[in-house]
């Protein structure tokens, strides 16, 4: 796999700490949730990492390996689904699965390399 560097790293204005900010993005796309209802997002042949932003007031369910959903039970076998990640780098994925309660947006910030 192609090594890549999408953060650059800042110093705050006393030289002290430091925060990663993400460079531009190759693009942006958008997926648009309608509440209950999972939506797939098809990952660019050449995608290496993918950054979200949510709008809306539920939280967005995410899957990269089935479909996402909701939990109404424990689950303790690995297939659940995350809740608002930030991001993914991608490894053999070719679709990542959203879902929410309510109706929400993802912006999805895409880095080829």
């Amino acid at each position: 796999m192609a090594e890549i560097e999408p953060f650059v790293n800042f110093k705050d204005r006393f030289g002290r700490s430091e925060t990663l900010i993400p460079l531009a993005c190759n693009w942006v796309d958008n997926v648009v949730l309608a509440a209950n209802t999972a939506a797939n997002y098809t990952v660019p042949a050449n995608a290496k990492v993918l950054l979200f932003s949510y709008s809306g007031a539920n939280d967005v369910y995410v899957n990269a390996q089935a479909v996402a959903a909701v939990p109404a039970l424990a689950v303790a076998d690995g297939s659940g689904s995350d809740i608002n990640p930030s991001g993914m780098f991608i490894v053999d994925t070719a679709t990542v699965s959203f879902k929410s309660e309510g109706a929400a947006v993802i912006a999805i910030r895409v880095y080829t390399s």
